[in-house]
């Protein structure tokens, strides 16, 4: 299965922490008859990652089929990692409930912003853009990566 989920989406939860999924999004996902998210906490920043479960299960079997499983530090890593997640029903009225203790493990309110990543998707605070890079920063950025090669 393929997703196409891009651009930044300014969002409010409800009363009981319910997301509606930017309709771009919700769409894409109701074609594949996938209503099944898994949500983890971002390693490495303040927000949460929201997959499809398909794509989900294609990362983690991709992560554990690096380690061995039979090595204490790859298991214990391997739990650590996975068990981090929490599965997500999309309602049938493509909404997704943010559990509590998410939300305050990143700092979330009712206002959100929800930004797209190719095959899965973040929730984070509106102003968590600011700590990104500025254009002038990304710009410099992609020249170095990707700029002058032959």
């Amino acid at each position: 299965m393929e997703y196409s989920f891009h651009g930044i989406n300014e969002c409010k939860l409800d009363a009981k922490n319910r997301l509606s999924v930017p309709a771009a999004y919700r769409n894409q996902l109701t074609q594949q008859g996938e209503t099944e998210l898994v949500l983890r906490i971002d390693d490495y920043c303040d927000c949460l990652n929201i997959y499809p479960k398909s794509i989900w299960d294609k990362e983690l079997a991709n992560i554990k089929s690096k380690l061995n499983m039979l090595d204490k530090n790859d298991r214990f890593y391997f739990m650590s990692y996975a068990r981090t997640v929490r599965m997500l029903e999309l309602d049938s009225t493509g909404r997704i409930l943010i559990p509590k203790y998410y939300m305050q493990q990143v700092g979330l309110d009712t206002e959100v912003q929800v930004t797209g990543l190719c095959d899965f998707f973040t929730i984070a605070t509106k102003e968590f853009g600011n700590g990104l890079m500025t254009r002038g920063e990304l710009a410099d950025e992609t020249q170095r990566r990707f700029g002058n090669k032959d």
